[in-house]
């Protein structure tokens, strides 16, 4: 959304997460500000293995990349 730099602040000010002199700042010498609405989405888990990952979905993991199951040999309990 596009306003002017107050009308936008007074729409923002509760969600904006930051103070009303910093938001100022940020927009100093501007007239017009803009603003992106962001919403949570719900959070759906789906689990699936390595090996579905990679049948189903083309998805290798980089080199780099290890699943933590596969060093606990490695990892010694204190």
């Amino acid at each position: 959304m596009r306003r002017p730099v107050v009308e936008l602040w007074d729409q923002v000010a509760l969600q904006s997460g930051c103070s009303k002199s910093e938001y100022l700042a940020y927009f100093h010498g501007m007239t017009i500000a803009s603003a992106i609405q962001l919403r949570v989405l719900p959070h759906v888990r789906v689990e699936l293995t390595r090996q579905q990952l990679q049948d189903d979905h083309a998805f290798v993991p980089p080199q780099s990349w290890r699943w933590a199951n596969d060093l606990e040999e490695n990892i010694v309990a204190k």
